[in-house]
């Protein structure tokens, strides 16, 4: 099978991407998924992504995501991208729509390199976090905790070590409740972005949703 599946009691998915074809859970966004922006052959054992448009179009974006199942989880992802542009950016993404979202992005600074940002938008108005810097190569652990109503992004270089980022996340503005531009429910996943010519690619290696208890 493409996905080891453990266990289901208690809300515990570990995909891997060493199989022929990307899980069903996973959603792309309102077009037919073309197999050259999402493929499991580039690289085997990764889900390589190709950048598509940015995350505030209606259309092209490269997205990955499956649906937020419970008030409280926790998301983690493996990838290996190294940007040379600021205009490219790859990451984790928590998302209602093109107008209320969240992206743990990591995306390349002239001065500082190789940097995060927590990237917000809410009710369509826009903002960015202070940059954290991180080595220039080699893959990055991001992941994601929700309990309730907050949510904060954190990032390892070791897959062990975590480091929490701000600002701390509005779980619900990412609800039927708060509107938006139609019912589409939360969804965590991933992204990749180059808005110069849509061709440099952003590998992950696997996914971890966990449902936790409050």
């Amino acid at each position: 099978p493409p996905v080891a599946f453990t266990p289901p009691n208690n809300g515990s998915v570990d995909y891997v991407f060493d199989g022929p074809v990307i899980h069903h859970d996973f959603k792309n966004l309102r077009t037919a998924r073309d197999p050259a922006v999402y493929t499991l052959t580039r690289r085997p054992g990764f889900l390589s992504l190709r950048g598509g448009q940015s995350p505030f179009s209606n259309y092209g974006q490269t997205l990955l995501a499956r649906r937020q199942t419970a008030f409280s989880f926790s998301a983690q992802t493996y990838m290996d991208f190294v940007p040379s542009s600021f205009q490219h950016l790859a990451g984790m993404a928590w998302r209602y729509d093109e107008r209320n979202f969240y992206l743990l992005a990591l995306s390349l600074d002239e001065q500082q390199g190789r940097v995060l940002n927590v990237l917000t938008m809410i009710d369509g108005v826009f903002a960015r976090s202070n940059e954290t810097v991180v080595p220039l190569e080699g893959p990055l652990w991001l992941g994601l905790t929700c309990r309730n109503r907050l949510g904060r992004f954190r990032f390892s270089l070791d897959g062990k070590t975590w480091t929490e980022l701000r600002p701390a996340l509005d779980a619900a503005v990412l609800s039927d409740e708060h509107g938006g531009l139609g019912f589409t429910g939360a969804f965590v996943g991933m992204f990749c972005v180059d808005t110069i010519n849509y061709s440099t690619y952003a590998d992950f290696k696997s996914f971890t949703y966990q449902e936790l208890m409050d």
